[in-house]
């Protein structure tokens, strides 16, 4: 029996999840250069062609690496009520998210480090000003 769209767009967004967290453990480790396509899709335990399919390439990849840190940082919930209230929503959501995103911030400051990344950050910084 074939698969339904729904199962095909939720089999499409894991891959797509485990190549971005593959990616993210990798650079890591060994920063952008250290890591290669087979290395990242072998850990994440998909085919080499999906990087292709669902990012471009590894230098696409990367930016989706640099994105997804934006998105952590940007993504701390505004919470209603008194100033001491909002506040500790604010506290609590930038915990909350440098706990989450601590693989990220890991893959970040690796790939800061690396000049051949500058330019990807400074682009992205463009997409989330």
């Amino acid at each position: 029996m074939a698969r339904s769209e729904e199962q095909n767009s939720l089999a499409r967004e894991r891959s797509r999840s485990v190549i971005l967290k593959a990616a993210i453990e990798l650079f890591a480790e060994r920063g952008v250069a250290g890591a290669s396509i087979a290395e990242i899709t072998q850990r994440a335990g998909v085919a080499q062609g999906l990087v292709s399919y669902h990012f471009g390439g590894k230098q696409q990849l990367v930016a989706a690496v640099i994105d997804r840190w934006y998105e952590n940082l940007f993504a701390i919930p505004q919470v209603d009520g008194t100033a001491d209230q909002r506040l500790a929503g604010i506290i609590d959501g930038a915990l909350t998210a440098a706990g989450y995103a601590l693989p990220v911030q890991r893959a970040v400051f690796a790939m800061q480090q690396q000049p051949s990344t500058h330019r990807m950050f400074a682009e992205a910084e463009t997409r989330f000003a």
